[in-house]
C-alpha cells in the first residue's frame, strides 16, 4: 500500500449482544482484519418517550 491510497473506513452500529455483532459482521462480509474498532455505546434508560438500547458501533475498512 502507497501512502497516497485511500482505503474507505465503513461504520455500523448493531444491538450490544456477541451474537446481533457476529451476524452484522457476518452479513456484510466483515473479516476479522478489516475491524478497526468495536466501542460500546450505553443506552438511556428515558422516564418519558423511548429507551435507547445498548449497542455496539463497528468501524472497519471496506
Amino acid at each position: 500500500m502507497t501512502t497516497n491510497e485511500q482505503i474507505p473506513v465503513k461504520e455500523m452500529e448493531v444491538a450490544a449482544t456477541i451474537k446481533a455483532l457476529n451476524a452484522a459482521l457476518s452479513e456484510a462480509g466483515v473479516e476479522a482484519d478489516k475491524i478497526i474498532s468495536i466501542h460500546f455505546v450505553l443506552g438511556v434508560k428515558a422516564t418519558v418517550g423511548q429507551p435507547v438500547e445498548d449497542r455496539y458501533r463497528v468501524h472497519y475498512r471496506s
